[in-house]
């Protein structure tokens, strides 16, 4: 029994020091943030263009605005009418950083002055809705949710069915949505559809399909049912990035759908993919299975950072969401413990 456990006991410390490589060795906390909100922790957030804010959302349907430089609340929302459906999915910021729009499980697209406290202006969709992005010249305002629903509106002080173009073709829930740093393309994917959606913003005609996340069989953890989770376009216009549950993060070329690369970041489907500003890194952060001898598997908070270029790991967090700062080397993330800690990442030079 003694020559059993002697390497068994070296193979599992091993591993350890393994999945700990580069594990906060980089990492400078420069803030931290206590969210205000229970355990179910946060549910949305997003940076102002400028880096300087950060807005969250939890399940009590506040939404509540940070600075990220000393880590004081500036500013909460709330609508006192949303009183039966709390969760917020999605929020953005206006890229002049005067408004914010959100929307979640009250089926409601929502916009917000900065300075209010209670929506300016809302459209009700006939289902859930889960993600909004602002067009990056200010002009478009796009919202996906559950039954196919895709919708670009123009984005004057009042969200107008009339001036609004839906978007025909994706057969499932519309999961992730982002746009190309010229406002001319959207892409889109989401639940029951390996596909990836690129759309011309102008027309709402579908000019791509793209093609490749699968699912992972025989797996526990891994749901059977295709799942894109996030979708983000590289700052130069060039690239997507996906995630999903086939527990890949994928880079794809937007002009033609082909796959440039792959990498199996997690043992789970990454839930959150980021960017950073100058497209040196990513980061996806997801919770992972660390299994246990003769016990259920412990889920664990981690956040990995990807060279996409040499297409190697980097470094990590123990984060299980995590979002780049639009400008400069800062790296929000959320650990177990529910707080938000605003950090600055580099790469060492060993």
């Amino acid at each position: 029994m003694k020559n059993i456990l002697i390497p068994f006991v070296l193979l599992c410390l091993a591993g350890c020091a393994s999945s700990n490589h580069g594990l906060l060795t980089n990492l400078e906390t420069l803030v931290s943030i206590d969210p205000q909100v229970d355990k179910s922790g946060i549910t949305a957030w997003a940076w102002s263009p400028d880096g300087q804010y950060l807005a969250t959302a939890g399940r009590d349907r506040i939404i509540r605005i940070w600075d990220t430089t000393d880590g004081s609340l500036k500013h909460k929302m709330f609508d006192p009418t949303n009183t039966r459906e709390p969760m917020i999915f999605d929020l953005c910021w206006s890229p002049d950083g005067k408004r914010l729009a959100s929307v979640g499980q009250d089926s409601m697209l929502k916009t917000w002055g900065i300075e209010s406290s209670k929506p300016t202006s809302a459209w009700r969709a006939p289902s859930w809705l889960f993600c909004v992005a602002w067009s990056p010249d200010g002009k478009m305002l796009a919202c996906g949710g559950a039954s196919s629903v895709l919708r670009i509106f123009e984005a004057g002080d009042i969200l107008d069915e009339s001036r609004s173009m839906l978007l025909e073709g994706d057969r499932y829930d519309v999961k992730d949505i982002a746009w190309r740093p010229d406002s001319q393309r959207l892409v889109s994917g989401g639940v029951g559809d390996e596909e990836i959606s690129v759309w011309d913003a102008r027309t709402g005609a579908k000019l791509l399909k793209i093609s490749g996340h699968g699912r992972i069989p025989n797996e526990p953890f891994s749901c059977q049912w295709p799942h894109v989770y996030d979708l983000e376009w590289s700052h130069d216009g060039s690239r997507v990035i996906s995630s999903a549950n086939d527990w890949t993060v994928r880079v794809w070329c937007a002009a033609t759908g082909r796959q440039i690369f792959n990498f199996r970041a997690h043992k789970n489907g990454a839930s959150s993919i980021s960017w950073r500003s100058d497209d040196k890194y990513i980061a996806s952060a997801t919770y992972e299975p660390k299994r246990q001898l003769f016990r259920t598997p412990k889920w664990i908070p981690v956040c990995r950072i990807w060279d996409p270029q040499s297409r190697r790991q980097v470094g990590s967090v123990p984060g299980y969401m995590a979002l780049w700062c639009p400008v400069g080397e800062r790296i929000a993330w959320i650990g177990q413990d529910a707080k938000i800690r605003i950090s600055r990442w580099r790469e060492s030079n060993g």
